[in-house]
């Protein structure tokens, strides 16, 4: 079964004072402006910019999680999976609760064909997130990969729920009207033989 790329979009969370999970410390604070800069330029396409604006939040905030994990989503847009892989890393290294870091690593992972590496990641996405709709379509399909059938259906089913409506997906994470919970049902169909070709798994996230 050839295995499917990989497409990235982009899912804006906003991160805004001690009003959120990854609320920012003093020291945070200056590298929000270079974060917020960096998913500025990341949405028209300059992934280069991007990149440069996130150097300097890591520069300024080397403790802060989530400037290593959108600079990850950037290189991993731009082709450099060993980049984000690092960056991911780094990023779960300072904050373990930083769930959307383990969806998006787990498709490096998928790409190397690490199955067991894509559902540790997912199933810890969803332990700390089971509202993540990613994390049950990714860890389906390493299942179904595995020969897992009924595990796969059960976490596209799941995926499903939790995005049954085209309308329920903000356009910024759409491309060609793909939307997460058609290719799971997509990829339910190719497990069994009823669809043609390999489809395409939507991961990445940025947080602001």
């Amino acid at each position: 079964m050839t295995r499917p790329n990989l497409h990235l979009l982009t899912i804006i969370l906003l991160v805004l004072g001690g009003s959120t999970a990854w609320a920012q410390t003093s020291r945070e604070a200056p590298a929000t402006a270079y974060i917020d800069r960096g998913n500025g330029w990341m949405a028209k396409g300059e992934l280069n910019r991007a990149i440069a604006d996130f150097d300097l939040a890591v520069a300024s905030a080397p403790a802060y999680a989530v400037a290593y994990y959108n600079r990850g989503v950037a290189r991993h847009l731009n082709g450099d999976p060993d980049g984000a892989l690092a960056d991911y890393n780094r990023a779960l290294q300072l904050d373990p609760r930083l769930a959307p870091a383990y969806v998006d690593r787990s498709g490096i992972r998928y790409a190397r064909a690490d199955l067991n590496g894509v559902i540790s990641d997912n199933s810890k996405a969803i332990e700390l997130d089971p509202r993540l709709a990613q994390a049950w379509n990714n860890r389906g399909l390493a299942r179904r990969d595995k020969g897992d059938l009924n595990g796969a259906l059960s976490d596209f089913d799941r995926s499903l729920k939790l995005n049954p409506k085209s309308a329920e997906v903000p356009p910024a994470v759409r491309r060609g009207g793909d939307r997460i919970a058609i290719i799971s049902r997509s990829l339910w169909t190719t497990a069994h033989g009823s669809s043609n070709g390999a489809r395409r798994l939507h991961i990445t996230w940025a947080l602001l």
